[in-house]
């Protein structure tokens, strides 16, 4: 393993994690906020709970796996300094604007959490909004620097300032952005649905309540995954148009004429297991919708719920890693190199010491979600 594998696996294993936790508090905000105002609107208390019970997912999600955000900060300031003081200087806004979303989404979900039933029922409604918001804005501003790597828009032709407004121009950014929100959302409800499904299994938590979360779970894990691989389509396509070297890397068309001369061998396989993926889990999913709640104790159903939940996560993993892995062997495309700023001075040869310990890390956290929140 060369040291820009070393480092990629580290940086991968910590932002994968963490991706898969900022997902779930992007879709369970939307969540809580629209089940309480559905439950609020009908004076439906089952939609209340439902909603009491997503945004305490919310709570715990953030304050274990969410926290990986300052890892992935630490270890790119350690494995490519240079780089990232380059970066923060062209794209500071963005950053600023991401530090200041992270901050403020921290505050309306606790605000939420705490003030559940203790003010009125519409400023609760409000602050949860403004959750959902916040939560929606962070992605926002990560991808506009995503796609700035993607292609450098933007960047004046001495290469020591950035245009704003021609920076959020970017024609990868819309659809890139979008496809993170369905996918997101997408994600979530199966998730959801997963964990209604084993609370019916384990007897924990209302019946109703369970019901009810496995029903819309089930519709938003289906409803959003449609045009989130309507957009996906999208994305390549506009990958194809203006940075064909991705676009080459992760389908393997075209490599004769993208300036690729031996795209990553394994990228094309990994894109076709996610269409084959993407494929199963809508037809699971519409099974599960046409199951029915009479049939949610079921084996069969809990099994396929669970599946589903994992399934999900899964796919937003591999599109991640295809994101990162077409840029090889760029930071930014035809510009930056991975290799030349590399920090020569960090010890990737313990890489693997770094690993496990996320990897505990990571069980400490998990189990502490499972005490708190099955074994309460």
């Amino acid at each position: 393993m060369t040291p820009v594998d070393s480092a990629l696996t580290l940086f991968s294993f910590t932002m994968f994690t963490h991706i898969l936790g900022a997902s779930l508090v992007f879709g369970f905000s939307w969540f809580a906020f629209g089940f309480e105002l559905i439950g609020r609107r009908r004076n439906d208390q089952v939609f209340v709970d439902s909603s009491r019970a997503i945004s305490r997912a919310i709570v715990l999600i953030y304050a274990t796996i969410g926290s990986l955000g300052t890892a992935i900060t630490v270890e790119l300031f350690t494995l490519w300094p240079g780089f990232m003081k380059t970066l923060g200087v062209l794209l500071w806004w963005p950053f600023a604007f991401v530090a200041a979303m992270i901050l403020s989404n921290f505050l309306f979900i606790a605000i939420y959490w705490y003030t559940f039933d203790r003010i009125r029922a519409s400023l609760h409604l409000a602050v949860g909004f403004f959750m959902a918001l916040t939560s929606s804005l962070i992605p926002f501003n990560f991808r506009t620097i995503v796609a700035f790597t993607n292609e450098p828009v933007g960047l004046a032709s001495g290469g020591n300032a950035v245009e704003t407004i021609r920076l959020y121009a970017n024609p990868s950014l819309l659809p890139l952005y979008a496809h993170t929100l369905f996918a997101s959302l997408s994600t979530a409800g199966f998730v959801v649905c997963a964990g209604a499904a084993l609370g019916f299994y384990l007897k924990h938590g209302d019946a109703r309540v369970n019901a009810s979360l496995f029903r819309q779970g089930v519709l938003a894990g289906v409803g959003f995954l449609v045009p989130q691989a309507l957009v996906g389509a999208w994305y390549l396509w506009t990958l194809g148009g203006n940075v064909p070297r991705m676009f080459a890397a992760i389908t393997g068309l075209f490599t004769q004429y993208s300036g690729v001369a031996d795209a990553q061998l394994l990228l094309p396989h990994i894109f076709a297991t996610k269409l084959v993926l993407v494929g199963c889990l809508f037809l699971a999913g519409m099974w599960l919708r046409n199951a029915g709640e009479r049939q949610v104790l079921s084996k069969l159903v809990i099994v396929v719920a669970t599946a589903v939940g994992l399934l999900a996560p899964s796919i937003i993993l591999i599109g991640e890693t295809m994101q990162e892995y077409s840029h090889l062997p760029y930071l930014i495309i035809d510009r930056v190199k991975v290799a030349d700023f590399l920090n020569a001075a960090f010890p990737l040869s313990i890489v693997g010491i770094f690993i496990v310990g996320f990897g505990i890390f990571i069980g400490i956290l998990l189990s502490v979600l499972y005490v708190a929140y099955i074994k309460e």
